[in-house]
């Protein structure tokens, strides 16, 4: 598959592995720390759909990795 199709093939399956993971988390009375998957979960259909109908958001998507890895390397 080439780009975008290749990515959001991809997010398909995080999103069963962030809801597996707020299961789990909430079964082991940890309810407050399953947001953050949650969140993550909700947040991968919505760049399922960017990918589709943006071309250049590949390249954003490959941007905002590399900066958040630069902020973090940077403290």
């Amino acid at each position: 598959m080439s780009t975008p199709e290749r990515p959001r093939v991809a997010l398909f399956p995080s999103i069963a592995e962030q809801f597996e993971s707020a299961i789990r988390l909430g079964r082991a009375g940890m309810d407050t720390h399953g947001g953050v998957h949650v969140r993550s979960m909700l947040e991968a259909p919505v760049s399922m759909n960017l990918l589709a109908t943006r071309p250049g958001y590949v390249d954003q998507m490959h941007f905002e990795k590399v900066r958040g890895e630069k902020k973090l390397l940077s403290k």
